[in-house]
């Protein structure tokens, strides 16, 4: 557990800005919960919180996490949107997919293009097919 701080509470102030933003709300609406998925197969969303980091004097707090559960049960992370705040106050939001298989993660520029390989790793990886909220 991370001890009160400054940066802790700046942490807490940069996931409640991040909840409001329409990637995060949309998300949460349309997938269901990762907590409710049992050894059902799809694609879920995990928005426990979780640790914040500082890198390079950027503070950063994931966010959600996207979970494909394959029909065996295994599950993989392949997604995660990040808050960051910088030193001058600026924030926004960051969008990664994980590729496991390649022990890779990177950053997509435009929402849209991130979902979609989201959605490439989570079939990918033996995914069932999105039932969407």
């Amino acid at each position: 557990m991370q001890r009160e701080t400054p940066a802790a509470d700046a942490a807490e102030g940069l996931r409640r800005w991040a909840s409001g933003e329409p990637l995060v709300r949309h998300l949460r609406t349309v997938l269901p919960a990762l907590a409710e998925a049992g050894d059902r197969p799809g694609l879920f969303v995990d928005a426990a919180a979780t640790p914040w980091i500082d890198v390079e004097g950027d503070l950063r707090v994931s966010v959600l996490r996207l979970w494909s559960v394959a029909i065996d049960g295994s599950r993989t992370l392949v997604g995660q949107v990040q808050a960051t705040a910088s030193r001058d106050g600026d924030r926004r939001l960051r969008a990664y997919v994980h590729r496991p298989e390649m022990f890779h993660t990177e950053e997509q520029a435009g929402e849209d293009a991130w979902f979609l390989q989201v959605l490439d790793a989570h079939y990918e990886r033996g995914g069932a097919p999105l039932a969407l909220a």
